[in-house]
């Protein structure tokens, strides 16, 4: 532990029961583009009800989303 900080190996994932944390952007290709150049990797944007939305994953690989109603 550093400063308060706790460095896990485990990643935060659907797939072993996490929750799914969702953000919110207006801009899903930009925000896609930014995790990308930051490291990230991200699923196609894909239309859900009321918006579109695409999950991603960090660089250490918890796994989040991003939903727009656009």
């Amino acid at each position: 532990m550093v400063d308060g900080f706790f460095k896990s190996t485990l990643c935060s994932r659907t797939e072993t029961g996490a929750a799914l944390v969702i953000l919110f952007a207006t801009d899903l290709e930009a925000t896609c583009d930014r995790v990308v150049a930051n490291g990230g990797r991200c699923n196609p944007i894909f239309a859900v009800p009321g918006g579109r939305q695409f999950h991603f994953w960090d660089p250490h690989g918890n796994e989040l989303a991003v939903w727009s109603d656009q």
